[in-house]
């Protein structure tokens, strides 16, 4: 079974409370996708390899090792640099919504 988790840490630049997430960071990030490398066909130098006592699992073992550094390193990046482009608008808005103050008591009749 595969498995992919990282810690989500959540950052704001502001110096004044409330401080507002402008910013969110990936931490720990672990994955075992745990993937079978199997040689379905090819030339006779191809399919050797199957016969090579450890060649297929030092293949398959360098294969998933590289799949989970690019999962972390990546793939992560990529959402985490999504994910602070939707955090600066949304501190942007929160910290102009902020600026208008509260809206006025309503008055009885």
């Amino acid at each position: 079974s595969a498995g992919f988790g990282a810690s989500l840490r959540f950052n704001s630049s502001d110096v004044a409370e409330p401080r507002v997430p402008d910013s969110v960071a990936f931490e720990n990030c672990t994955s075992e996708l745990g993937l079978s490398l199997k040689v379905l066909g090819g030339t006779f130098w191809t399919k050797i390899v199957e016969w090579l006592p450890g060649v297929v699992g030092a293949l398959q073992d360098r294969l998933d090792s590289e799949a989970n550094v690019a999962m972390c390193r990546e793939v992560l990046d990529a959402a985490e640099k999504e994910a602070n482009a939707f955090m600066a608008q949304a501190h942007a808005v929160a910290r102009e919504a902020m600026q208008e103050g509260a809206p006025p008591e309503p008055v009885m009749n």
